[in-house]
This record gives structure tokens, sequence and C-alpha cells, in this order.
């Protein structure tokens, strides 16, 4: 058979593959790359009696010449060792991404090969490997005892349309992400590019284009369109900038008129205090008044003009122990001196 017959054979038998042919020709596939690297199943069971070790990258392509002539070869269903089970739950059993489970399985020396959840064989580079998530519970198998080759099953990973969906209403939306581990930003939709979705969200709702996710830098876009039309946007808009004014106007307001009264209470107990000084002198000087005249009247003088100066001070005759008393004021010598009030 030349080269380009084979080749147009192999392109029309693909093209008619069912997705159980397409599993058996990526497993035979496998199986020649391995011959292909001088890797025998002796090989590597002697590998897994001594160390796991890393294998190179399968090759992207096979000569066609050896696909060919493998491709009509049964391939036996294999299973894998205990060991080998135990390696392998290990190693995917802590991941949630293909891509996670794929990078660990390398490590331990595996050919893993990703399978969507209906079946269908669909090799999944890294790049892409990072959106989808392993089928819980977890599936895997292998087609040939001792290829170590690991057929994962996975499925989409919507973790973020899921969030979304749960709720109706943009800042929900956002938080429902932002719990997912996500870095969320908001941009306006395609159609709409003059709000501040970003600073308001709970003006704007959900746009019908599809959020950006980009999950190997743990990212998300969310797309968004305003609940109200432009006019109503910015009369709220309005409304609340004049809002504002005003409760500054009143805060002003309120501040000087509560330094205002504490002026006016300052100024009150001043004069308060100034009048409570001045009575407490006048106090003070009556109480000192009284004691002198009070002084005087119990001790009186010691020397009287006349016996209207002696009423003037006691208010009394005096009598002869008396400070004050003589004979001048005594006229009729019986030692009690200015004995009536004198008219004059």
């Amino acid at each position: 058979m030349s080269r380009k017959s084979r080749k147009s054979r192999y392109n029309k038998v693909s093209q008619q593959a069912t997705p159980q042919q397409k599993i058996k020709r990526y497993t035979i596939f496998a199986t020649a790359l391995l011959a292909i690297t001088g890797i025998a199943t002796s090989t590597v069971h002697a590998m897994h009696e001594t160390q796991w070790q890393t294998p190179q990258p399968l090759i992207a392509e096979a000569p066609r010449a050896i696909v060919a002539d493998v491709e009509e070869k049964e391939v036996d269903e294999g299973a894998f060792t205990p060991e080998e089970e135990q390696v392998i739950l290990s190693a995917i059993s802590g991941t949630r991404t293909a891509a996670a489970a794929i990078d660990a399985l390398n490590e331990r020396g595996f050919y893993p090969l990703a399978i969507t959840s209906n079946g269908v064989m669909e090799p999944i580079g890294p790049e892409e490997s990072i959106d989808y998530i392993l089928t819980d519970p977890l599936q895997y198998e292998t087609k040939v005892s001792g290829s170590r080759i690991v057929y994962l099953y996975v499925t989409e990973n919507t973790d973020v349309e899921d969030a979304l969906n749960k709720f109706d209403t943009l800042p929900q939306q956002l938080s429902a992400v932002k719990e997912l581990g996500y870095t969320v930003s908001i941009a306006n939709a395609a159609n709409y590019d003059d709000g501040k979705p970003d600073e308001h969200p709970d003006r704007y709702q959900m746009s019908s284009d599809a959020p950006q996710i980009d999950r190997r830098a743990n990212t998300v876009t969310l797309y968004a369109t305003p609940l109200r039309s432009e006019s109503e946007i910015e009369a709220e808009r309005k409304a609340e900038e004049e809002a504002r004014k005003q409760a500054e106007a009143q805060k002003k307001a309120e501040e000087e008129a509560r330094k205002q009264a504490e002026a006016e209470a300052a100024e009150r107990a001043r004069q308060q205090a100034a009048a409570e000084e001045a009575q407490r002198r006048a106090q003070a000087e009556a109480e000192a008044r009284a004691q002198q005249q009070a002084q005087q009247q119990t001790q009186g003088k010691s020397h009287y003009r006349n016996c209207k100066d002696v009423w003037e001070t006691l208010g009394h005759g005096i009598t002869s122990d008396d400070p004050g008393y003589s004979r001048k004021l005594d006229r009729d010598g019986d030692g009690f001196a200015c004995e009536i009030r004198p008219s004059y």
C-alpha cells in the first residue's frame, strides 16, 4: 500500500469513526508511541519497583504508517495494579481542575488523557484543561495493562455560571463570584460605554454578554447594562448631589449653632461667676462690718466724747467696769453712766 493511499484511507476511516472507535484509536495511538520510545511493559513494572520517573511528553503526532498498521489491532481491556491505583488516587483526589490532575499524574510517571463526560475522546491541551474539572465521583481507567495511560473523565467547569444563575441582582452575583475566590471586575456591555458599573453595581444588571473568565489568572469580568435610562440615572445623580449639598449645609449650620450655643453658655457662666464673686465679696464686707459692730458693741471704746457717743456705739449706758467709763459721764456718781438715751 502506498503512503498516499494509506493516508487517504486513514482520513476516511477517522471521519466515519464513532466515539467508541475514537477512544480505541487514541489508545492504540498512545500504545504505539510507547513502543516507539522503547517503553515496554516490563520496563514500566521495573520502574514501579524502583522509583517513579517523569516520562518525556508524548509526541504530538506519530507517523501515519505506524498508526495505519496498528489501527486494526484489537486493544485488550486493561487494569491498574493496586499500587498504581493508590498512586493515581493520591495524585488526583486532592485536585479539582483537569489541569491540576494532569500535572499531578505527569509528575508521577503516568500519561493522562482527558475524555469528556459524554464518552467522546477529546484530548485537552494545557491551555484549555484549566477550564475542565474531574467528574464527581472520580472516574478514570486504562485500556492497556501496564501502559500507564490514564483516561480521566472530565466535564466543563461552570462554577462561575452556576453562581451567577443563583441570583438576580448584580450586587448578589458579584458577591457570589467573589466567594469562589475570583478577582471580579465589572465592565460596560458592548453597546454601552458611558456608565460606571464598578462604582454603582446596584444601578446595573448583567448583560447578555458572556462573562470573561480567566481561571489561570483567577479573574472574572462581568458585563453590565444600566437598570434605568440615562436620563433617570442623571436625574438620580443630581438628586443625590443636591441631597449631599443640603446635608453638608445642614451640618455646617448645626456646627455653627453648636459653637454659638457654647459661646453663649460660656458667657453666661462667666457672668454668673462674676455675679457670684461680687455677691461673695459684698457678703464678706457686710459680715466684716457686722463683726466689727458686734465687737464694738461688746467691747466698746476706750473713750467716749459724751453719752450720745456711748449710745451710738453701744446702744445702752455703761458701768464703771466697762471700757470708756468716766466720772464725766456719770453725773450722779452711782457707777452707771448715761442711763438715759440723750435726746440731742
